[in-house]
């Protein structure tokens, strides 16, 4: 291992946080090019399309624009309902008539439309969402699995932007990969919640991007939970009328959130890797891309290389990071040989166990704190 200066290690997590988000991006490609893409659109189409007409009938025009479209107003595929100037049921409508036409981005945008119809109570026994569809969506969603007040507390943020003035500690290396992923974005200028959101220092999350050199984004992906609840209800539903992409593809088909989100700055691959993982469908192990590979399931090779090679190029950024004893520079080492890597890669699974050595670190966390926790036993 070699010793990294303050410097150093603010460089190398600008490298990384280009290294993943290029990761995503090669992602996004994938799964906007056929034939995923395709199996998408047919996918989410018919829940939708369904939706829409009994929509229709019923006369949930006021319901729908007022109660979920407005806020979600921004997203981007309703530029298919004349830029976003038709409301309501004719909105809809329209985005179905070019689904032919919707991107791997719209296809999230409509996941994310869907969870959105889930949590409106009005919205009840319209199409397939039934009562409970909205407990079961939330089952999903991190919770329980990690502490949520107090010390610790994972999905803290504030509004304002990594480089806004406030309460929270600034942290130069996590400051930096911020940047960096803002910087290669896939879409450049676009949205990006990293813009608006600011970890507090309670967040679990937090101290994970500190002590990895990670670069923060929104917390613990919920929108990844959604997601995941989406594919397997609407799969279940599609499964019905012998329709839908099949049950080996719906676990690569989750890797869809890590690939619009983590692209474009909304979510970074922790974030998303640990609801994939605290839903037992990945096994990640931090900075060890082809572990995002779900457990089960096909994998297209495109995404498996992808995933792989991502690996190959982030090898020598294997970091682990600390303050000095007066905690005003950063310090850490860069693994560099096989053995480390291999003993790294043992021992960052990030699972409920490992999870919970960070939940009461000092945000400016010594080699001496990380060592008490105990989280890299055969390295420090």
């Amino acid at each position: 291992m070699q010793p990294l200066n303050h410097n150093e290690i603010i460089n190398l997590a600008a490298l990384r946080a280009f290294n993943e988000t290029d990761l995503c991006k090669r992602l996004y490609d994938t799964f906007n090019s056929d034939p995923i893409i395709t199996m998408l659109r047919n996918f989410i189409r018919v829940p939708i399309e369904d939706f829409c007409v009994r929509a229709s009938y019923a006369g949930l025009d006021e319901i729908l624009w007022v109660g979920v479209m407005r806020s979600e107003s921004k997203l981007g595929v309703w530029r298919f309902a004349d830029q976003g100037r038709l409301k309501g049921t004719r909105a809809l409508e329209q985005v179905v008539e070019n689904s032919y036409q919707w991107t791997a981005s719209d296809c999230s945008d409509l996941i994310r439309l869907f969870g959105a119809f889930v949590e409106n109570e009005a919205l009840l026994d319209r199409g397939h969402i039934a009562g409970g569809t909205n407990l079961a969506r939330k089952a999903k969603r991190p919770g329980a699995a990690f502490i949520d007040k107090g010390s610790g507390a994972q999905r803290a943020r504030s509004r304002g932007g990594y480089y806004s003035l406030g309460e929270e500690t600034p942290l130069p290396h996590i400051g930096s990969a911020h940047h960096a992923v803002l910087t290669s974005r896939r879409v450049p200028g676009g949205f990006a919640g990293f813009e608006r959101c600011t970890l507090k220092d309670g967040s679990t999350v937090k101290r994970i991007d500190s002590v990895f050199g990670l670069a923060e984004g929104c917390g613990i992906s919920g929108t990844t939970a959604d997601s995941m609840f989406f594919m397997g209800h609407v799969g279940d539903f599609l499964a019905m009328m012998d329709e839908g992409i099949g049950v080996n593809n719906l676990p690569f088909i989750q890797l869809l959130p890590l690939a619009t989100m983590g692209s474009q700055g909304h979510h970074t691959v922790l974030e998303c890797a640990l609801t994939l993982t605290l839903n037992d469908l990945a096994a990640y192990r931090v900075g060890f891309y082809s572990t995002l590979a779900p457990t089960h399931g096909t994998v297209p090779q495109a995404i498996r290389t992808t995933l792989d090679a991502a690996e190959r190029t982030g090898r020598d950024k294997h970091m682990i990071c600390w303050w000095n004893s007066q905690r005003t520079e950063l310090e850490g080492i860069r693994l560099d040989n096989d053995i480390e890597i291999g003993t790294l890669r043992r021992l960052v699974l990030m699972n409920e166990t490992f999870r919970n050595k960070f939940n009461f670190l000092p945000i400016k966390h010594t080699e001496q704190d990380l060592i008490d926790a105990r989280i890299f036993e055969g390295l420090l």
